[in-house]
């Protein structure tokens, strides 16, 4: 289906909320030439904002009208801050997993999804992050769209269960890769080995399954039936490694068409 672009008039921007989200689309909305307000109820986390970048911050969420609001929050507060929100604010969220249709009724919703990690401490190239987009109007989605497009080439419209099975996807792919990486690092340390020597390893792991895809850089005892060994690793290993290294290498083993454990 073809796109039609529409030019996008919005110039200010105000966000609520000073978590991981908020710190890098404040200065990607500050560097295109948006003025941006902020509201969070963290003054310390606030007072940072103010001091890092060129933002107003405002004293109370009700005294926002008439603006462009992307609310960087935890889902589980989404519905409240908007029936604090007048009526006259265009909205938008930038949760994976909040279905629209579940919030309470707006005119103007949406979704301003970016499928990443977030953290302060490290820069993002925003351009190469992916945001999904969705609303309650084909208006305000266009114009969520035109401006995630000033921010990212990559832009897509994505309904609610689509967006779900993509935040699904991310979680696996990130979250409980980064809590196996944290666990082989304890397991390093607690050994006095250094858990850089894993760095280039993780590197080309990641490089690899982007490159000729996950399924074919699987390697591994698992993988090649190597049975012997895999009993020799648990033996190593304690709680709860060893009930996560046992329950992935029968996954491994299953879907490499062995025999389990």
């Amino acid at each position: 289906m073809a796109t039609f672009f529409y030019f996008c008039i919005v110039n200010e921007i105000t966000l609520i909320g000073s978590g991981n989200v908020a710190w890098h689309l404040c200065p990607a909305f500050l560097s295109l030439g948006f003025s941006v307000s902020l509201f969070s109820r963290n003054t310390a986390a606030s007072k940072e904002f103010q001091d890092k970048f060129d933002v107003q911050l405002i004293p109370g969420i009700e005294s926002v009208r008439d603006q462009l609001v992307i609310l960087c929050v935890t889902d589980s507060e989404i519905a409240a801050v908007l029936n604090l929100l007048d009526s006259s604010n265009r909205v938008a969220y930038t949760s994976g997993t909040t279905e629209l249709n579940s919030l309470p009724h707006r005119e103007n919703l949406g979704v301003f999804y970016p499928l990443q990690t977030f953290s302060k401490a490290r820069r993002l190239d925003l351009f190469e992050v992916p945001f999904f987009i969705e609303a309650t109007n084909t208006y305000f989605a266009q114009e969520l769209f035109d401006l995630a497009w000033k921010l990212s080439h990559k832009v897509e419209f994505a309904d609610s269960g689509t967006r779900k099975e993509l935040h699904l996807a991310a979680v696996i792919s990130n979250n409980f890769t980064n809590f196996l990486l944290t666990l082989a690092k304890e397991y390093l340390e607690a050994r006095n080995l250094s858990w850089g020597h894993l760095g280039p390893l993780v590197r080309e792991t990641v490089e690899k399954a982007l490159e000729i895809g996950p399924e074919k850089a699987q390697t591994g005892p698992a993988t090649r039936d190597d049975k012997n060994t895999i009993r020799k690793h648990q033996e190593m290993l304690s709680p709860p490694l060893k009930e996560i290294y046992h329950l992935l290498s029968n996954a491994i083993l299953e879907h490499s068409k062995h025999e389990k454990l």
